[in-house]
């Protein structure tokens, strides 16, 4: 039963990555990692998702809270993306 388990997991993770991989199809770098961190997905799965550095993902996502605090005029919060 736990084999099962761990076979139908599997598949969703595939599932679910080719998924991400269809809807960032075209965008640049910086939309997929917008798409994809704005779903919840952690910066690691991001990188290895699109073929990047964490780091380059991380600064990203940084830039991109950044840019929505100045536009909202308020503080930054470590929920906004």
């Amino acid at each position: 039963m736990k084999d099962r388990q761990e076979e139908v997991l599997q598949e969703l993770r595939c599932m679910s990555k080719l998924l991400a991989l269809m809807a960032t199809a075209g965008m640049n770098q910086r939309q997929k990692i917008e798409l994809l961190a704005s779903t919840g997905m952690p910066p690691m799965e991001i990188a290895g998702l699109i073929n990047t550095t964490l780091n380059a993902v991380r600064v990203t996502i940084s830039k991109l809270r950044s840019t929505r605090a100045r536009k909202r005029g308020g503080p930054r919060t470590q929920d906004e993306l």
